[in-house]
């Protein structure tokens, strides 16, 4: 990454976050995949647009494998916007279509889902594409699915409402069980945090014979260690 350029891009992008480089780097040190796409486009040497792809591997049945194209960072994060400058959204709708037509035999299938319905890049996107593939969901080697149901400030707006709610519920329900609790926030030693809490969550997991999912999923433990340091170190 020319990381002054993406971070100044995605600052100005609403809910920025897993497109931020220090998200996308360490997503790419802890998930080994066979290559990463970072398409990039320029204008007078100015970053206006990015999208971060990586290329998977995976057996479509037991005679094939297939490339398959998914965005950076899909297992650790939900949805995510593509970043890109307000007012250069065709250009840079164009330099992506025109990548996945004259780079057709590096993938069999792509995926560019988990984007926010808001705005209107998508739709341009959409547009754009359509000219070389057929954007909907079948069984063709060549196509291109782009999963746009729902508005992202719902999204982000429900998903605060729901976990306060819940912190709440469980607040309540250990003070009456066990008196009052005083719930702290840390801002600081992070990593030293989340190892403990990583011990309590797998003996309660183990206890319900649970599946745990940062032992079945090593990469994730160590993505969260990483990025809480990381974000720890930038304050």
């Amino acid at each position: 990454f020319n990381y002054s350029e993406h971070e100044k891009l995605v600052f100005n992008i609403k809910h920025g976050l897993n497109t931020h480089p220090i998200w996308l780097n360490t997503y790419l040190n802890n998930y080994k995949y066979q290559s990463s796409l970072i398409l990039e486009c320029y204008e007078d040497d100015i970053l206006i647009g990015f999208l971060p792809l990586v290329v998977k591997n995976e057996k479509d049945n037991r005679f094939f494998n297939l490339k398959k194209v998914i965005p950076c960072g899909y297992y650790p994060s939900d949805f995510f916007s593509i970043p890109v400058m307000p007012g250069k959204e065709n250009l840079f709708a164009v330099e992506i279509a025109h990548w996945f037509n004259n780079n057709i035999k590096l993938w069999d299938r792509v995926f560019i889902n988990l984007i926010p319905d808001v705005g209107s890049f998508w739709k341009i996107l959409i547009e754009e594409l359509k000219q070389y593939f057929t954007i909907k969901l079948n069984k063709s080697n060549n196509f291109l699915y782009i999963d746009t149901s729902g508005s992202h400030d719902d999204y982000m707006k429900n998903l605060g409402n729901k976990k306060n709610k819940y912190l709440r519920y469980i607040q309540n329900k250990f003070e009456r069980d066990i008196g009052k609790i005083e719930l702290i926030h840390y801002d600081n030693e992070l990593v030293q945090h989340l190892d403990e809490f990583l011990k309590i969550y797998s003996r309660r997991k183990n206890n319900l014979n649970q599946i745990n999912p940062f032992d079945n999923t090593k990469e994730l433990k160590q993505f969260k260690k990483d990025i809480f340091q990381h974000y720890e170190e930038k304050g």
